[in-house]
């Protein structure tokens, strides 16, 4: 399809990123600065930068939508721990996500303060993208069932991939991680390439 791939890894130990912003803005200003050197290198189109990742990846990306918006057209979040803080995007951001009812490690219905349910997630972002509070609801595969949050601002939709007994994985990856099974129903490279693909910046 003709785009650049950037797989840059969280520093310290346990390798991480600074998801919240309780703990700093360097991990934004290198996003921001990744993206600049790629661009230089490569020439990338800079209406079309997304993020994604996974875990602690994942509520990376979605710190992104909130403080980087300017850079990234889109993000996609799996299995992902998101932020806890405040979240003020520049403008409304398209938000694709996928995420398993039984992850043990990010809780799909939240585990207090610090790690909040994955659907109050979803229509948090829904509610600042101005899209209609409640979501249109249809099967995607046996297990895995579709959320959408329709009539957005600016086309900035919310979809929630929701994988049944999902755990905490990469839908599409084939593997088994050390936390159980996910879903080979869907891909999430796959959805989200195609959500991304539909979602440059206005």
């Amino acid at each position: 399809a003709g785009f650049v791939g950037a797989y840059p890894a969280g520093t310290g130990f346990p390798t991480r990123w600074l998801a919240n912003p309780w703990q700093g803005s360097q991990d934004v200003e290198f996003a921001r600065t990744l993206v600049a050197v790629v661009s230089g290198a490569v020439g990338i189109d800079p209406h079309r930068v997304y993020a994604a990742g996974f875990s602690n990846g994942g509520g990376m990306a979605a710190r992104l939508a909130c403080e980087a918006a300017d850079v990234f057209a889109a993000v996609g979040p799996v299995a992902a721990a998101y932020p806890s803080g405040p979240c003020e995007p520049s403008r409304p951001v398209p938000f694709a996500a996928l995420h398993g009812t039984a992850d043990p490690i990010v809780p799909y219905d939240g585990a207090g303060v610090l790690l909040p349910a994955v659907e109050q997630v979803q229509a948090e972002w829904a509610r600042r993208n101005g899209c209609d509070p409640t979501p249109v609801v249809s099967p995607v595969a046996a297990d895995v069932t579709r959320l959408a949050f329709a009539g957005c601002d600016a086309g900035a939709e919310v979809i929630l991939y929701r994988v049944a007994e999902g755990r905490h994985g990469w839908p599409g990856s084939g593997d088994e991680s050390v936390w159980g099974a996910t879903t080979d129903s869907v891909d999430a490279a796959a959805l989200l390439w195609e959500f991304f693909a539909a979602h440059p910046l206005p």
